[in-house]
């Protein structure tokens, strides 16, 4: 590889940093940025799904196609800064045939451990969408052994969603969300069905999630998990209604812990991390204008809801409001979709977690809709942002976004799928990473 060829994809501030990228040149395979390559068949639409694996030295990151049709590959990140832009397997979420055969969810996720329905424990699996797998349909589920298999949905969901998706006459867009932990429960959403339910860790069994007063207009559109110290906690989204519904997940069933809304769009965007260090995930959620992280614990102390309807108080709860501003070459947040991906981890090492929200409709250099993500300290500071050297219009870098561990902090995979183009940075603030050799 030449060293203009190196360079290409890495992000810069220059102005910010008052120093050049090009220094890293002389560090060849250790360069901050790092592109990962479209396996064949994948360039027009490389990019538009997202997910991470949080696995040790097995960490890894799968990118998709476009929600609905087929094709994802798996990148190998490892634990230490070690990342191979080729793909170590192109051959997840498949369009082979009638007894095999996925579509992609509009947001993929992953479970370090799973269950097939025969009883069979699997390692490092992405859930990637729907599928059959011989004669079994549900959610499709491809683990780093190649074994291949789905688990069941609840009935409607079978007839509503996986069966027009596999007779290729269009189906409503699912979205997924796990925890970063081997216990993971796994929840499932479909929005434009007013529609959500999830499994327990290591169980292929559905549990819906109900609302006493009726599911409302949108309500799936969005999910998350958090582990707290009381327990876990399930995050519905209602984005159209502007209503986020809690759930607590005990083993024995989904406890209903009431209703928070919010400004128009409230609950569009869900992301689940430590944000205030005190051991309990927290919640970053988005609204039409801006982000609000809400506090895990809070959550988790919530009782069962007595009364339908939403009653609780989000002022109550809420950490952080983040705001988009212009920053370095990063412009224009009228229209930019401030919080379409978001991400909770600490980026610098320094043991105080930053909030990555990406704008993908942001200007960059003059360029429209080149897309930005924004990097924001504890106090709700924009102290960052990232955007490609190669930016373009139309490229929508940020639009889809997912942290995952090194050895001593977190990095970030982005897409850009305007360019079909999906990158691992290393160096996601100015602070740097501590001794990592790729960060400044």
């Amino acid at each position: 590889m030449n060293a203009a060829r190196r360079i290409a994809p890495v992000l810069l501030l220059a102005a910010a940093l008052g120093c050049s990228w090009d220094r890293f040149d002389a560090l060849r395979d250790g360069t901050p940025v790092v592109d990962l390559s479209p396996p064949a068949g994948m360039e027009l639409d490389f990019g538009a799904t997202l997910a991470g694996l949080a696995a040790g030295d097995r960490t890894s990151v799968l990118v998709g196609s476009a929600p609905q049709s087929s094709g994802a590959s798996v990148y190998l990140l490892g634990l230490d800064e070690d990342a191979a832009a080729a793909a170590a397997d192109s051959n997840y979420c498949p369009a082979s045939n009638d007894s095999r055969m996925c579509h992609l969810a509009a947001q993929p996720a992953s479970l370090q451990i799973a269950v097939s329905p025969s009883g069979r424990t699997r390692a490092n699996c992405f859930v990637t969408g729907v599928g059959r797998a011989v004669s079994d349909v549900g959610l499709w589920i491809s683990c780093e052994d190649t074994a291949e298999f789905t688990i069941p949905v609840p009935a409607d969901i079978e007839s509503e969603v996986v069966e027009p998706a596999l007779a290729g006459s269009g189906s409503p867009d699912v979205v997924l969300a796990s925890e970063r932990a081997s216990d993971s429960a796994l929840v499932a959403g479909v929005g434009e069905l007013s529609r959500a339910f999830y499994y327990e860790p290591s169980s292929f069994t559905p549990l819906d999630l109900t609302v006493a007063a009726g599911a409302p207009a949108s309500f799936g559109a969005a999910v998350a998990v958090l582990g707290t110290a009381s327990g876990r906690v399930l995050a519905v989204g209602a984005p159209g209604v502007a209503e986020l519904h809690l759930f607590a997940a005990d083993g024995t069933g989904p406890v209903q812990l009431g209703c928070l809304t919010g400004p128009d769009g409230f609950g569009r965007t869900l992301a689940a991390g430590d944000f205030d260090g005190d051991g309990s995930a927290d919640l970053a959620v988005s609204d039409d204008a801006e982000v609000r992280i809400v506090s895990g614990q809070l959550i988790g102390e919530l009782p069962a809801a007595a009364a339908a309807g939403c009653t609780l108080s989000l002022d109550s709860l809420v950490l952080s409001t983040l705001s988009c501003s212009n920053f370095g070459e990063a412009r224009d947040c009228a229209g930019s979709r401030f919080g379409g991906a978001l991400a909770i981890a600490d980026f610098d090492g320094d043991g105080e977690a930053e909030v990555a929200v990406g704008a993908p409709r942001m200007t960059v250099r003059g360029h429209e809709d080149a897309g930005a993500v924004l990097v924001f300290d504890r106090a709700g500071a924009v102290v960052d942002a990232r955007y490609t050297s190669t930016t373009g219009p139309g490229h929508l870098f940020g639009a889809r976004l997912v942290a995952l561990p090194q050895s001593d902090r977190d990095i970030l995979a982005v897409t850009a799928p305007g360019a079909a183009a999906a990158s691992v940075v290393y160096c996601a603030t100015l602070a740097g990473s501590g001794n990592s050799p790729r960060c400044p």
